[in-house]
């Protein structure tokens, strides 16, 4: 399993379940990373999509306490353990908050773009994978929208858990 997160400084990642910033080269990095393979998130993820629709080009798995939800072009599973019916390899996990806290101890690798920034009105934050240890494998160097430094960076997970 792999994690693919956009963080600033204090590892903020959204407000209002939305995401903090938009940032084109961010976006189709994300594209790029995902596209063909399985993407896992929860339903207040996918209301912030456009049309709040699943997303085209891979599987869409949602993960949801709610019995009742179904959405046309995605699976939806109640557990995490309902994941291990696909392949590991190629699930990625893109959100929100409280889906990370519950996967990122298994995912093997987190593509990261750090911004440089700190976002005082924000609301859902991602896991402090620094602190536990996650190795800092690849990075490019700082990039820049509209004045803001980003940059890409991938972290590997010492310890993945089954």
């Amino acid at each position: 399993m792999f994690i693919v997160v956009a963080v600033d400084r204090n590892r903020a990642i959204g407000k209002n379940g939305g995401l903090l910033y938009r940032i084109p080269h961010d976006m189709a990095n994300f594209r790029e990373l995902t596209i063909g393979k399985t993407i896992v998130y929860g339903r207040r993820t996918l209301e912030t999509f456009p049309n709040q629709k699943p997303l085209e080009g891979r599987r869409n798995v949602i993960l949801t306490h709610d019995k009742q939800f179904s959405c046309e072009g995605a699976t939806i599973i109640h557990s995490t353990d309902e994941l291990k019916q696909f392949p590991s390899r190629e699930l990625y996990i893109i959100g929100g908050a409280s889906v990370y806290q519950q996967l990122y101890r298994k995912c093997e690798y987190a593509f990261v773009t750090f911004i440089d920034n700190v976002t005082l009105d924000c609301d859902a934050f991602f896991p402090d994978i620094i602190a536990e240890g996650w190795e800092r494998v690849v990075d490019t160097p700082v990039l820049y929208y509209k004045g803001l430094p980003y940059q890409f960076i991938t972290y590997k997970n010492p310890n993945p858990v089954d």
